[in-house]
């Protein structure tokens, strides 16, 4: 005689720990956001619209850009604090398809580019000190060569890789760290240009003349600038780690994104010190 079935309901599957509390989640935003864009693109914000004024007002407009979009998340991340930042929203907004190909493109074009934009820019800043110029030589020959830059920015990815593999929290303290030392770093460097007896506050009102202008001109600038303020949306991805999400995800978006953007208001330097476009 055949026994009965028995119902055996499953086992809900356990939540990732939540390690990662509101300074951690703050340094992740602040450390994504201040890197190499905000070093890099003022140069070419500078020959885009041809007047610190309109590099400002581009700053000014894409940080309030960024501040909404923040706002926006830590809503939408205090109300669904799962891991998969964009994709959680994405799905529950209008379905799994969608979702899908929102973070396939994420995951092979988005994200990657973007990485690898980023170590391009700290190889070019490195490149200025004479100790790595060894950097802008070929490593590999052959029918693919590769430079020691390339070699340089495959590694730091992988480290930094390696890190996250390690765990978050560890990452998140790490971030943390590097965090702290990048503020005290740009402080020292503010209080070193501003206490320098050959600068002067006429760099402020720099203009360069055969710029592009215009609306084109400006709204190149705008893109260079959401461009380095780029990151505060990556919280989210990791927002099922969060300890008090409904807490710490606002608290961290938003205090990242104005502190950051604190960071962002470079003075120009004076106009027969920009070199011709690159081609």
């Amino acid at each position: 005689m055949s026994q009965p079935l028995t119902a055996h309901p499953q086992a809900a599957p356990a939540d990732l720990p939540r390690v990662v509390g509101a300074s951690q989640a703050t340094a992740i935003v602040v450390g994504t956001i201040i890197g190499s864009g905000i070093f890099l693109v003022p140069t070419e914000m500078m020959r885009d619209v041809g007047s610190s004024a309109l590099v400002y007002l581009a700053w000014i407009v894409g940080g309030l850009l960024s501040l909404f979009g923040a706002m926006t998340y830590a809503e939408l991340g205090a109300m669904l604090p799962y891991a998969g930042g964009e994709y959680v929203y994405l799905r529950g907004a209008y379905g799994d398809t969608t979702a899908f190909l929102y973070m396939w493109t994420w995951f092979a074009v988005a994200k990657p580019a973007s990485i690898a934009a980023v170590t391009i820019g700290l190889n070019r800043t490195l490149g200025f000190f004479p100790a790595f110029h060894w950097l802008s030589a070929q490593a590999v020959g052959g029918p693919l060569p590769l430079l020691w830059s390339q070699l340089f920015a495959i590694g730091v990815t992988w480290f930094i890789t390696g890190l996250n593999v390690l765990g978050i929290k560890k990452a998140a303290d790490f971030q943390l760290v590097f965090t702290m030392l990048k503020v005290i770093l740009i402080l020292i460097v503010a209080v070193v240009c501003f206490a320098s007896a050959t600068g002067a506050f006429s760099n402020f009102t720099t203009s360069l003349p055969h710029a592009i202008g215009g609306l084109g001109g400006f709204m190149a600038a705008l893109i260079a600038t959401l461009w380095a303020y780029d990151g505060w949306n990556d919280l989210t991805m990791v927002a099922g780690e969060v300890r008090r999400p409904e807490r710490s995800l606002p608290i961290a978006l938003i205090v990242a994104c104005l502190l950051s953007a604190s960071y962002s208001w470079p003075p120009m330097p004076p106009s027969n010190t920009f070199s011709p476009p690159f081609k």
